[in-house]
């Protein structure tokens, strides 16, 4: 990558606003997705992944069977889509074709 693509990545603006909204939508994610990551890792401890009696868990506490079937991993997935989009934005004026390939594998990453 050349000092002049790099400096107009660095100094890059909006032209439009076309991506505000996904920008936001971005920000907001990539924070709850902050405050998500150390939930899930307490939820580990406390709620340990696929008990032998999964079902009768989740008969009598509904939100212990949720977290030991990983639902915090699955809520991080969801709020990491629109993370990644904004990364492919920001990042395709740089070079689309790397941003593309990289928001394809990032999305790909997401499947378990």
């Amino acid at each position: 990558m050349s000092q002049s693509q790099l400096d107009h990545a660095a100094n890059a603006q909006p032209e439009d606003g076309r991506w505000q909204g996904l920008y936001k939508i971005g920000a907001v994610a990539a924070l709850i997705s902050v405050v998500i990551i150390p939930l899930s890792i307490v939820a580990f401890f406390i709620w340990p992944p696929f008990p032998d009696n999964i079902l009768v868990v989740i008969q009598e506490d509904r939100l212990a069977g949720l977290m030991s079937l990983d639902f915090m991993y699955l809520l991080g997935n969801f709020f990491a889509i629109p993370f990644f989009l904004v990364l492919y934005v920001t990042l395709k004026e740089v070079n689309e074709s790397w941003a593309l390939i990289a928001l394809t594998l990032g999305l790909l990453g997401l499947e378990r």
